[in-house]
């Protein structure tokens, strides 16, 4: 477990992170509530899409129904991404 939200995010996206220690800090992101964070997750290219979808559950799971109707009609992301925003708003 990380000190901070900051923290867990800076673990979340940096370069040749294990994925175990990266599920657990987007894990800890969720847990805080950091939304903006996990949004940031979402659109972060080079992250594996298991990454990106756990980032994208977790803004569910915490109600932000802002941030996902932001993911929800970027059309810089993937379909899918943005498919599942809209089936979690």
């Amino acid at each position: 477990m990380t000190d901070s939200p900051a923290a867990a995010f800076r673990t979340a996206v940096r370069t040749n992170v294990d994925p175990e220690r990266r599920t657990e800090a987007v894990r800890e992101l969720i847990e805080t509530g950091a939304t903006d964070a996990l949004a940031t997750v979402v659109r972060t290219d080079g992250l594996g899409g298991r990454f990106r979808r756990q980032a994208l559950d977790g803004i569910g799971r915490c109600g932000d129904e802002r941030a996902l109707d932001a993911i929800a009609t970027d059309r810089s992301l993937d379909p899918v991404l943005r498919n599942r925003a809209e089936e979690l708003r």
